[in-house]
């Protein structure tokens, strides 16, 4: 059993981050994910206490057992050691649908956020190109193009 981390002025985040191999190296580097987060937590104001990589392993599973940072990310985050989970893309979290749902209600059993940076659109297409659906919300561009019905008042 791991020992609670203690207490930070603020509130505590952690990373995940994660390469299935060498092929992915450009622009999705585990430093490059690790910058993003990083920076994302100081403009923030979080306070940054540990980064879960998983090297070299497929966010196809369908099994969270497969993916050991991911499985004790999620068993820290039942000790309560962070309030927050930072992630730079959908696709390095999980491709699995079974995987994304039971990480993210485990995160939600134990009062953890998850915070998915800005979706880029070759995220979208990635995605869509290999047929895999994306949660709600994670298309949320910003700025929101201007969309939907424009009504005008006759009266």
């Amino acid at each position: 059993m791991r020992r609670q981390s203690k207490p930070t002025q603020g509130k505590r985040a952690v990373g995940y981050i994660r390469v299935s191999n060498d092929s992915q190296i450009d622009g999705f580097s585990l430093d490059a994910q690790r910058s993003e987060i990083e920076r994302w937590c100081r403009q923030r104001g979080y306070v940054l206490v540990e980064t879960y990589a998983d090297e070299g392993v497929s966010a196809r599973t369908d099994k969270i057992a497969k993916r050991p940072a991911l499985l004790r990310l999620l068993e820290d985050a039942d000790l309560g050691n962070f309030d927050i989970v930072v992630v730079s893309m959908l696709n390095r979290w999980a491709r699995n649908m079974g995987v994304q749902r039971q990480a993210l209600s485990r995160l939600g059993e134990a009062k953890v956020g998850f915070s998915l940076l800005a979706t880029r659109i070759e995220d979208v297409i990635d995605f869509a190109d290999q047929k895999l659906t994306m949660p709600p919300k994670s298309t949320w561009f910003d700025p929101k193009p201007l969309d939907g019905l424009v009504a005008y008042d006759f009266e």
